[in-house]
């Protein structure tokens, strides 16, 4: 369990907004500026907060670490999960591998979380792509057999009826559980936007779009900051 200290709580709510890991050292002079006046007395305690960009990389890391671990809990009761997939590039072109998990537990309680960002080295083959989900659910301690079925686009990596991603999960699922078969499900946005000129529902997709652009572009430069800080911690 992760302990609630000062230090915890303040490096959470930088990340939670967004802000910098350098920011830490700011809000500790904001604390011991506002302690002074109100009760300096206690000042001593606030000024023994640690806030450096180190420690608040070093918070983080715990706190991933920890989220993490309650999903790895989690993940024990579940009857059956699903997995969704979308392969992309970050603000440096380099291809990463998103990959979405949503499980049911005996309780009928869902669990819905990013379960991993895996990188791609070279290649986005759907052999590259198999080994970062088969990576992630190994290092995840999931269950091959308890998989329900997987969502993607429409891209021939993942979709390829021969060596595409589904293709290769659901091989790997039938070696180890012949009598078991993944469902493949389509992306509905993606699905949306091609019937969108046919339907002529291009005032419902066109909102939906601009939303998703919006946070993958606040995802990018989130995940930009923090390598920047990491690399220089």
């Amino acid at each position: 369990m992760l302990q609630r200290k000062p230090v915890s709580c303040l490096s959470y709510n930088i990340v939670k907004r967004n802000k910098p890991f350098s920011d830490g050292e700011f809000i500790k002079e904001c604390l011991s500026y506002a302690a002074n006046i109100m009760c300096p007395e206690q000042k001593t305690k606030f000024d023994n907060i640690s806030l450096s960009r180190r420690t608040v990389v070093r918070q983080v890391e715990k706190i991933s670490d920890n989220l993490m671990h309650q999903l790895k809990d989690a993940s024990k009761d579940f009857l059956w999960y699903s997995l969704a997939l979308d392969e992309s590039a970050d603000v440096q072109d380099a291809a990463k591998l998103l990959v979405f998990i949503r499980g049911i537990n005996t309780r009928f309680e869902l669990t819905e979380e990013l379960l991993s960002v895996e990188s791609l080295k070279d290649t986005t083959t759907g052999q590259d792509l198999f080994n970062a989900v088969k990576n992630c659910v190994e290092k995840t301690e999931l269950v091959w057999n308890k998989m329900a079925s997987s969502t993607t686009d429409g891209a021939l990596a993942l979709t390829g009826k021969n060596v595409g991603l589904v293709k290769l999960m659901n091989n790997k699922i039938k070696e180890e559980h012949p009598d078991h078969t993944l469902i493949p499900l389509h992306c509905v946005i993606h699905q949306e936007s091609l019937c969108k000129a046919a339907l002529h529902i291009k005032h419902v997709i066109d909102p939906v779009v601009r939303v998703i652009n919006l946070i993958g572009a606040v995802i990018n430069v989130l995940r930009t900051t923090v390598c920047a800080t990491l690399r220089c911690a």
